[in-house]
């Protein structure tokens, strides 16, 4: 049988998910060679994401029909709105990239500097921090000269 593009990514899903390589062999009839091909150096990672969603789940269970239609849409509405945040700070940062190289003060270099702050915010969160990694950096300085 040959393994489909598809298929792949269904292995891949199913495994990601917390699968065995035994039940996937048994679910898309393959060799356990080219299951574990497939799986190798994969971790199921998604098994945190699986927890969340059937405590979710299980609180739905405990609300009366109305509330869980109430739930459900601001959920959803709140995921979407999640994602479309995301997406546009990641287009602002782009284009906040492209007019820095074309930058011409520091005025321009300050702008960028805050929309960065903003994007970064949206994505990553208000406490997020970024940790350096490795060795203690001594702190640079930088001297912008200007020719009048």
């Amino acid at each position: 049988m040959k393994i489909t593009p598809e298929v792949r990514a269904q292995i891949l899903a199913k495994h990601k998910a917390g699968m065995s390589q035994r039940a996937l062999q048994k679910l898309f009839n393959l060799s356990a060679g080219a299951i574990n091909n497939i799986t190798k150096g994969i971790s199921q990672n998604l098994k945190s994401t699986i927890a969340k969603g059937t405590q979710y789940l299980t609180e739905l269970s405990d609300l009366n029909e109305y509330e869980r239609e109430a739930v459900t849409q601001v959920v959803s509405d709140n995921a979407r709105a999640v994602t479309f945040f995301k997406q546009t700070a990641i287009k602002n940062q782009i284009m906040a990239n492209r007019l820095l190289q074309e930058a011409g003060d520091l005025g321009d270099i300050e702008l960028h500097s805050r929309i960065t702050a903003r994007n970064k915010e949206t994505i990553l969160g208000k406490n997020y921090e970024l940790q350096e990694q490795g060795a203690l950096f001594a702190p640079t300085q930088i001297i912008i000269k200007r020719d009048d």
